[in-house]
């Protein structure tokens, strides 16, 4: 295998596909694929790693006595139930004299685990004092045995979910409220489209997503459904026709519906600004869909029904002089705002309509509609857009591209593959990148490096020497933004000019996210391929292609704002000197801890 070096031997690269391409540019670094804590968890599927490494660091689950976990493998019920008991944390000195199975004896390797787990309710057994330990363990029982551990009133909980899956009717009927609520949940999904296969077996890489995601969620799970059973008069907010999204739920008082301040936040469009004043109690919105001089705006304080319309300086000035210009602005609210547990309410009719909006109210069903003919086609997609390029990026972000090009008329090959991981807060960031070349004209290269920027410096890890060198500008010819890095502004600034469809609930490792699809002419996929990855595929992308060449960018948020993954994929035939060529790209965008404060530290 030969080494790539990380300055003059990495700019030579560009010879990778010399007989497809004129060139590709190479102005990126590279860096260390992390060794993997288990010796074959490179066999695990790419949504089960993660949660495998994080029970292997917790010693809930462990390899064989060869270091391998045996990821597809199935789970038997004696297995199933220890992981359980020992992701729970659960104390397993108090177990019986005599044993509650006759199939499981005080000297079997999971007797503590099984009657720890009998003691909790969590297992029942299969009857006649059997447990059947190795027998497998199928989805269903799966379900059932982390529903127990939950201890939910399963009663409080509408079947809606299994309704909709293709093999609902396989599932057995002691088993439906408990696969529906791993299913509302999100710590259980189908193993294919619409498909939940209640009778299959259970692998331990299943088990071990459903389980890191169970004790991540266990609180907030059990908070929802203890919620789901008062739901019945729960007022709904239409926004142009879908159902809004936001922090918190909206309440009646004296008749009149309060929102949170942040519904507003996130259902003002145009050139907005909010801002909430804590010295004075007040919170102000300011909205201008293209003239910045012609705004409308609001002024609220908490506890009073007084409020000011369109005064663009602190009508609630203790000083009368700072106030008086402002009397001919003055209105009244049928209620005033109020601040409950730290979160502002504020009155939903009055200020939509200040703000111009249609609202109409559906006292039966108890569903309030707005309708804003001036707001982009996909609100949550474009808040979400939105306060990422605002506001920049925390947290962790794991791309992996795969590029492949395969000679149609001639007997060729290409292929690179790119790992990409970024540890960012806002301005500062670690990064480290991987790199794999290969081609039936190329041989094998590959190479990494890391480089990371805090504060004022900027430092590279040199693969050849495994040294750092420090600089006071930026080397690598990456963007400072961390926001860049997610998602391309483009889309943000165009959102409309794309054709996007946004898709029903999925599950993402346990957890519930929406799919938005978007359908990309090439020149849009150009223009929203991530920057880490243009490097590589923007020569491949600005080939000789026909004119419908087309690609599909896959965005999933979280019920919290978030965009958690991304993916792009790009597989389309160009002319290349009278030589046909198929390219195939692929990049795979997971974001991770997302919020989260991460310290950056300078390495030398």
């Amino acid at each position: 295998m030969k080494k790539l070096h990380f300055n003059h031997r990495a700019m030579q690269l560009c010879c990778l596909i010399a007989i497809l391409v004129s060139a590709i540019s190479m102005s990126s670094y590279f860096l260390n694929v992390e060794a993997s804590i288990l010796k074959d968890l490179d066999k695990a599927s790419n949504y089960a790693k993660d949660s495998i490494t994080n029970l292997f660091n917790k010693k809930i689950i462990t390899g064989d006595k060869k270091g391998n976990f045996n990821p597809k493998e199935t789970l038997s019920r004696a297995q199933i139930v220890t992981i359980i008991v020992k992701g729970l944390n659960l104390d397993t000195s108090n177990i019986p004299e005599q044993p509650t199975f006759n199939d499981v004896p005080k000297d079997h390797w999971a007797y503590k685990y099984v009657e720890t787990a009998y003691d909790k309710g969590i297992i029942s057994g299969m009857g006649l004092g059997r447990f059947a330990p190795k027998e497998k363990c199928t989805r269903e029982q799966m379900a059932s045995i982390f529903v127990n551990a939950l201890g939910i009133n399963k009663e409080k909980n509408e079947i809606n979910y299994i309704n909709t899956l293709e093999d609902n009717d396989k599932i057995s009927d002691w088993a439906k409220k408990n696969v529906e609520i791993t299913l509302a949940s999100g710590i259980m999904s189908g193993t294919d489209h619409n498909v939940f296969g209640p009778k299959g077996d259970a692998t331990k890489e299943q088990a071990a997503v459903v389980l890191d995601s169970f004790i991540n969620n266990k609180e907030n799970i059990i908070n929802l459904f203890k919620a789901d059973g008062e739901k019945k008069d729960e007022i709904k907010i239409y926004f142009n026709g879908n159902k809004a999204q936001f922090d918190g739920t909206a309440i009646i008082e004296d008749g009149i519906i309060l929102v949170p301040h942040t519904f507003f936040d996130k259902y003002l469009f145009g050139q907005t600004s909010s801002h909430y004043y804590k010295a004075y109690k007040t919170q102000e919105w300011f909205r201008a869909h293209t003239d910045i001089y012609n705004q409308k705006g609001i002024h609220l304080q908490m506890g009073n029904k007084t409020a000011y319309v369109d005064a663009f300086s602190n009508p609630f000035s203790r000083y009368e002089k700072d106030r008086q210009p402002y009397e001919d602005k003055k209105i009244q609210l049928t209620i005033a705002p109020k601040e409950v547990n730290g979160v502002i309410f504020v009155p939903l009719e009055q200020i939509t309509k200040i703000f111009q909006l249609d609202f109409s109210w559906d006292n039966e069903n108890k569903i309030a509609h707005i309708q804003d003919e001036n707001a982009p086609n996909h609100p949550d997609l474009y808040y979400t857009l939105k306060k990422v390029i605002r506001n920049g990026y925390k947290g962790e972000l794991y791309s992996n591209m795969n590029l492949a090009i395969h000679g149609i008329d001639v007997d060729t090959n290409a292929f690179i593959k790119h790992k990409y991981k970024t540890l960012s807060n806002i301005w500062n960031y670690h990064v480290k990148e991987h790199i794999i070349i290969s081609g039936s004209h190329y041989g094998y290269e590959e190479d990494s490096t890391e480089y990371i920027h805090t504060g004022n410096r900027y430092y590279v890890r040199d693969s050849r020497n495994n040294t750092w060198k420090k600089y006071r500008y930026n080397p690598t010819g990456l963007s400072d933004d961390s926001s860049d890095r997610v998602i391309e502004s483009n889309l943000y600034n165009d959102l409309n000019t794309y054709s996007i469809l946004k898709e029903d609930k999925v599950f993402l490792n346990g957890l519930s996210a929406i799919k938005y699809v978007v359908h990309l002419d090439r020149k849009q996929f150009i223009h929203l391929v991530p920057r880490q990855s243009y490097n590589f595929a923007g020569q491949i992308l600005n080939e000789n292609y026909a004119d419908d060449a087309s690609g599909v960018l896959e965005i999933y948020l979280s019920n919290e704002d978030e965009i958690v993954k991304q993916i792009f994929k790009f597989n389309e035939v160009y002319d290349h000197n009278g030589k046909k060529f198929d390219a195939s790209i692929f990049i795979n965008i997971d974001c991770k801890n997302i919020g989260k404060e991460i310290e950056i530290k300078a390495p030398i």
